[in-house]
């Protein structure tokens, strides 16, 4: 073997080793950076996410010192969008969403994004130079499924999202330029307050029983904006040249949301099924209710505000939920203040807060509760004595049917506000 043999074998096995090497220190790297994002250190969390964007996107002459880990970056960066996260990590990680090539068909269910940016790099350069090759450089996120995911308040840029799936999704108060969204699907989405600039294509896109209808613009070629409800046909879909309002906002049946404890006692579940079936015999009513596994970890009371825009009445059973076989109201304080419990039950704390935002909505609200206890809250007596027509109470008893005049009061205030609504 000649030494110019030799050396190029030498060379090969060097730069083989390089590669590897590189290779190894890059994976190396990403796990440090998916570990720091769970660090206790908001600094080093926040550091991670912003590095984590370096590997969603590689060039063609990387390939060979950098292994792919964009799908798993991505798929990380979903996971992490639908726990809680502080403000600042959760808008970080989010706009990563900005250096990403490739999300079609991505999974991005249950997500939560509040005051995004999702704009492609590349028409951040446009916007600077106006250089025409950086213009139709976007991020490609064809049949993207974003169900039942929360985008409040961002600014999403330049995709090409072609059949993606927004169904069940918050988007108030977002906006959207430059956006292909041709047979996208809205339905069931809550838009108010939603954007679509003069750049944007939802030719096809159906919004059948979405909410905010009537406060969503889509701005045309001459500047105007114009209501999105005048672009939908009779089945709510978008059709650009549509020449009136043809679509009915307003749904069929009576939609009433349903608060109740996550987890009941065979008593109470049977008390609860008794009203239920009641209200499932009258025609022209649909009950929805978020179930214990579905309730979100994060965002929660966007996800109740939610239901309830889209509800005309709302049955709150307010059961016996904490039992206090002993204890003190304040008890640090002195006098009338500090108070003695003994042996008093309660019911969840969620229940005050879903009914509060039902009556801030003027949504007609009945209260059935334990007669035995403690009326505090939203269920105390001065406040549904003093309150108005929208919130009424009764004890729960074995003995109430159809006839019953609450019951009645309520029903007629919930087919009212349906009307009006």
């Amino acid at each position: 073997m000649n030494t110019i043999t030799l050396s190029l074998i030498t060379l090969l096995i060097s730069a083989i080793v390089f590669f590897v090497q590189q290779q190894i220190r890059y994976t190396q790297f990403f796990h440090e950076c998916t570990k720091a994002l769970h660090s206790e250190n908001t600094i080093e969390q926040n550091a991670a996410a912003i590095l984590l964007r370096s590997f969603l996107s590689r060039e063609w002459w990387s390939i060979l010192i950098r292994p792919n880990y964009s799908k798993e970056a991505i798929n990380l960066m979903v996971i992490l969008l639908r726990q809680h996260l502080s403000t600042d990590l959760q808008k970080t990680i989010g706009d990563g969403f900005s250096f990403a090539k490739n999300l079609n068909g991505q999974d991005m269910q249950y997500i939560i994004m509040f005051d995004g940016l999702i704009k492609p790099q590349s028409r951040i350069k446009y916007e600077l130079t106006r250089n025409p090759k950086y213009k139709e450089k976007r991020i490609q996120m064809n049949n993207a499924d974003f169900f039942h995911s929360t985008l409040q308040g961002c600014s999403i840029n330049s995709i090409n999202a072609n059949g993606v799936i927004f169904l069940n999704s918050i988007l108030c108060g977002t906006s959207f330029r430059n956006c292909i969204f041709e047979n996208g699907n809205f339905e069931n989405a809550n838009l108010n307050g939603v954007r679509f600039d003069e750049d944007c294509y939802l030719e096809g896109a159906s919004f059948k029983g979405a909410i905010g209808l009537d406060n969503a613009f889509v701005k045309n070629k001459q500047g105007e904006s114009k209501v999105l409800i005048n672009y939908l046909d009779q089945n709510g879909i978008f059709r650009h040249y549509n020449s009136g309002t043809n679509y009915s906002a307003i749904q069929p049946n009576i939609n009433i949301f349903v608060s109740k404890l996550g987890a009941m006692d065979s008593k109470q579940r049977i008390h609860y099924d008794s009203i239920i079936r009641i209200l499932q015999n009258i025609d022209g009513i649909t009950l929805t209710t978020i179930e214990r596994e579905k309730y979100p970890s994060a965002a929660q009371l966007t996800d109740i505000s939610n239901h309830l825009d889209k509800s005309d009445g709302c049955i709150i059973f307010a059961f016996e939920y904490i039992q206090v076989l002993s204890g003190y109201l304040h008890k640090n304080s002195t006098g009338n203040d500090r108070k003695i419990i003994r042996n008093e039950t309660f019911t969840s704390p969620w229940l005050h807060i879903e009914t509060a935002l039902a009556h801030m909505k003027q949504k007609p609200c009945l209260i059935i509760f334990d007669e035995g206890m403690s009326r505090d809250g939203m269920f105390d007596d001065s406040i549904i004595t003093t309150a108005d027509k929208n919130l009424l109470a009764l004890p729960y008893s074995d003995s109430i049917s159809m006839s019953n005049s609450t019951l009645q009061e309520w029903l007629l205030h919930t087919r009212e506000y349906h009307l009006r609504n």
